[in-house]
């Protein structure tokens, strides 16, 4: 939820968005990845509409803090399934991940 929270509001206080409709975050999801030496990460999924204004989103939360921690903010990219995403060849992610979510936070959850 204060990854939301956060989002919209760096949405909010940019003044002269470049989007034909006011940009919105539809749903927002925790990743907890562990690997196999038991290293965990978290990991937040931002949806935005219109599409432009998570693009400018990823651009300016890039570096700045939430928690004392700073954000690496990019595109998400879909790595496995349906034939879609980056060759296994190009996969550079550790073997033996666990991927478990947190939490859900779609519209409906917190409206």
């Amino acid at each position: 939820m204060e990854l939301r929270r956060f989002a919209e509001e760096q949405l909010g206080q940019k003044i002269n968005l470049p989007f034909a409709q006011k940009p919105r975050i539809t749903s927002c999801d925790i990743l907890r990845i562990t690997d196999r030496d038991g290293i965990t990460e978290h990991h937040g999924l931002l949806t935005v509409s219109p599409e432009r204004a998570g693009e400018w989103l990823v651009e300016y939360l890039m570096g700045s803090r939430l928690n004392g921690k700073i954000i690496i903010a990019r595109e998400y990219v879909e790595r496995r399934g349906h034939g879609v995403g980056i060759d296994p060849e190009y996969d550079r992610r550790r073997p033996g991940l666990r991927v478990s979510r947190l939490g859900y936070f779609g519209r409906a959850a917190i409206a």
